[in-house]
C-alpha cells in the first residue's frame, strides 16, 4: 500500500518508513520539520507541510494514492505539556483531527495511531498493565494521546475510517546503520541521556528525576518498559497488515514486558559500556508516574508480534553507536 507517514522525518516516524519499505509498502513522508531531520528523509518523497493544513493533505493524498495513513507528528515533552498545556491541545488534538478529518474525507479508510502508555495514568497496584485497564490521563500529553483515541473509535462507528491505536512503552535504541535514531533538541529521554553523561566524562552529570516512586524496586526511580524501536516499527506494519483484512478500532499496548527502574537501565549501560557513569538526584518532574509495564500479549495473539532486539544490552549498544554518528550531524548544524 501507499503510506503516508506524519512525522516520519522524527525518531519513530522513520523507522516505520523504512520498515514499510522493506514490507514492500511505499511510504511517503509528511512533516513540517519543526522537530524532524531532513537528514532521515533521504532517499524518500517528502511532503513538507503540516498535518493541520487540510489542503496540503488531500493533495498529498490525490497525487501519490495514498491508501493508509501512520501519525506520529506530535509533541512529546510531558513536562512542557504540563507548563503549556495550550499548544499541545492545539498541535496534537486540534492539528490532529484535521489531520484525521482530511484523510477520512480524500477516501482513506486504514489509520495508525502513536498512542502511549500514559493514557493509562498510575495504578494503584504495582503490574503489566493491559489493554481492559482504567484510562486516567494525568498530564496533558497524555490527555491529548486519549482524546484522539476517543475520535478515531467514534469515526471507525461513523464513517468506516478504521484504526489500530499502538500504546507504546519508552521507545529506544536506533538504527544507526540505517543513519537514524533519537535526536531530540532539548533531549529528555533515559538512555540517550544516559549516553551523553558518559560521553561527557563526568563534566554533565546524568540527572535524575525522583528516587522516591513506590514501585515495590529498593531504588524508588520510576520504572518503564523499555523496547527498540525497531521493534516498534514492526509493529507498525503488522497493524497496517491487520486493517487489510479488518473494519473498526482496535487497540494494542506494545512492550516488553519487563521493567527497569532508571538506576537498573544506568547499571546496565555500565556494564554494556564498560564504564562508570556519574549522576546526581532531583526532585520528581512534573507528571511523571511511578510504574509503566506492558501486558503486550494481545498484540501477541492478534498481531503475531513480540519485541525481538528489546533486552537492555541491545538497545544500550545500538543507541551509543548512533550517539557517536549524532555528534559529527550535530557539527554541521
Amino acid at each position: 500500500m501507499v503510506v503516508l507517514v506524519s512525522g516520519g522525518a522524527g525518531y519513530i516516524g522513520a523507522h516505520a518508513v523504512r520498515a514499510l519499505q522493506s514490507a514492500g509498502h511505499t511510504p511517503i513522508i509528511l512533516d513540517n520539520f519543526s522537530t524532524g531531520h531532513r537528514e532521515f528523509t533521504a532517499g524518500f518523497v517528502c511532503v513538507e507541510a503540516d498535518v493541520g493544513d487540510t489542503q496540503a493533505v488531500t493533495a498529498a493524498v490525490k497525487k501519490y494514492g495514498v491508501e493508509a495513513a501512520m501519525h506520529f507528528a506530535s509533541f512529546i515533552n510531558v513536562s512542557d505539556s504540563v507548563h503549556d498545556p495550550r499548544s499541545y491541545y492545539d498541535n496534537n488534538v486540534a492539528s490532529g483531527i484535521r489531520f484525521i478529518s482530511a484523510l477520512s474525507a480524500a477516501g482513506v479508510k486504514k489509520f495508525i495511531l502513536s498512542s502511549t502508555c500514559a493514557v493509562y495514568g498510575v495504578l494503584q497496584d504495582i503490574r503489566p498493565l493491559t489493554e481492559n485497564d482504567a484510562i486516567n490521563p494525568i498530564n496533558p500529553y497524555a490527555s491529548c494521546k486519549r482524546m484522539l483515541e476517543v475520535v478515531l473509535t467514534d469515526y471507525a462507528a461513523a464513517y468506516g475510517f478504521s484504526s489500530v491505536l499502538f500504546r507504546y512503552f519508552n521507545a529506544s535504541g536506533a538504527q544507526a546503520d540505517q543513519g537514524i535514531g533519537e535526536w531530540h533538541e532539548p533531549e529528555t529521554h533515559l538512555i540517550p541521556n544516559i549516553l551523553r553523561a558518559a560521553m561527557s566524562k563526568g563534566k554533565a552529570p546524568l540527572k535524575i528525576f525522583g528516587n522516591d516512586y513506590p514501585t515495590g524496586r529498593t531504588d524508588g526511580t520510576a520504572v518503564r518498559d523499555y523496547i527498540h524501536v525497531s521493534d516498534l516499527a514492526r509493529a507498525h506494519v503488522a497493524g497496517m497488515d491487520y486493517l487489510r483484512e479488518r473494519e473498526g478500532c482496535f487497540t494494542f499496548n506494545l512492550g516488553t514486558g519487563n521493567g527497569a527502574s532508571v538506576l537498573e537501565v544506568l547499571q546496565s549501560a555500565e556494564k554494556a559500556l564498560g564504564l562508570r557513569i556519574d549522576y546526581e538526584m532531583h526532585p520528581r518532574r512534573a507528571g511523571d508516574a511511578p510504574f509503566l509495564v506492558a501486558d503486550s500479549s494481545l498484540a501477541h495473539k492478534e498481531l503475531g508480534w513480540r519485541a525481538q532486539q528489546s533486552d537492555l544490552e541491545s538497545i544500550v549498544k545500538s543507541a551509543a553507536v548512533w550517539e557517536e554518528k549524532l555528534a559529527t550531524l550535530r557539527n554541521r548544524h
